[in-house]
């Protein structure tokens, strides 16, 4: 949205430093070709080669949106596993990097001022594929922000700011799905990657929303927040299923909810027959992740599936499954 809540040092500029050029020689990136960067560092990490990722994604972050992102990604999760000042303040600085570069490519005005124009039928088309790119990316930044707020300062001021930017990204998320309905024809045939992106995004959402009590739910819905945990699931299901760039992050959420959450808090058994298949094409596209033991418990009761990581050469390597 060009309007939101965020905060106004998101748009600082950083610093560009030698290390972050990318070759001179080297051709202009197209968003083609750092959407195709981006799946191939997500491989790398999935098999465990976080430092080819970084050094994939590095030269370019500072001139590449979705370069921006990756590196970005990997810095956040070096910080929430390391919850190291340096790492943290790199990964905040990475993040505001994202931003700007997101700040100067979308749509000037508000994206919400378009969804009443969507309604009467002008939908995707009042986009470009960049400016598409350019709210979604800065959404998933603005979550990102949001969560490193959290950790980096345990005081009132850091939890609002944190809780006004995962407004601002509902927010979005909400109006980038709206304009896909408004054209739902043509909407996954046109951008398959955005679509996929936005029902990543709203799945989540409404998986984690609707595992809060009954009267903070009733709260966030009240503020514009939904909890619809068969929405989100169908979501999620439907993007993981694609060869779309979010697909297997679509797929580790699906899992972790089914055999994680819904195990310790104890909200349901979650769907195993599910889960193994997913792990399945997860193990076939990247073998060298985990391996799979599949454990009774409760014979005839439950059933769970145990992931053993393997050749990780490092803690903050874990990629959760």
């Amino acid at each position: 949205m060009g309007d939101d809540n965020s905060d106004e040092e998101f748009h600082d500029a950083l610093p560009l430093h030698d290390d972050l050029k990318p070759p001179a020689t080297a051709k202009e990136m197209t968003d083609a070709e750092a959407i195709q960067d981006a799946a191939r560092a997500i491989a790398l990490c999935f098999n465990n080669k976080f430092n080819e990722a970084e050094e994939l994604l590095k030269p370019w972050s500072h001139v590449s949106m979705y370069h921006a992102l990756g590196y970005s990604t990997l810095m956040f999760l070096q910080a929430v596993m390391t919850f190291e000042n340096e790492a943290i303040t790199t990964a905040i600085g990475s993040v505001k990097n994202t931003l700007k570069i997101c700040e100067k490519r979308r749509k000037k005005h508000s994206l919400l001022m378009t969804v009443a124009n969507a309604l009467r039928g002008r939908g995707l088309e009042q986009y470009s594929t960049e400016e598409l790119h350019s709210e979604l990316v800065h959404a998933e930044c603005l979550l990102l922000r949001a969560l490193l707020s959290f950790i980096q300062d345990e005081n009132l001021l850091s939890f609002i700011k944190g809780a006004l930017n995962i407004r601002s990204c509902h927010q979005t998320y909400k109006a980038c799905w709206s304009l896909i309905n408004s054209d739902q024809s043509s909407a996954a045939d046109k951008d398959l990657d955005f679509t996929c992106g936005v029902q990543l995004g709203l799945g989540s959402f409404n998986l984690m929303v609707s595992i809060l009590p009954g009267r903070i739910l009733r709260i966030l819905e009240f503020i514009g927040f939904s909890g619809n945990r068969s929405f989100g699931m169908d979501q999620l299901l439907t993007a993981s299923a694609t060869d779309s760039l979010r697909a297997p992050l679509c797929s580790l959420v699906v899992l972790n909810f089914d055999l994680l959450v819904t195990y310790i808090l104890g909200i349901g058994d979650g769907n195993v027959e599910r889960c193994e298949a997913i792990l399945d094409k997860c193990l076939h596209q990247y073998p060298k992740v985990c391996r799979v033991a599949t454990l009774w418990i409760r014979p005839a009761v439950t059933r769970t599936v145990v992931v053993t990581y393997v050749g990780l050469s490092r803690p903050s390597q874990i990629v959760c499954l």
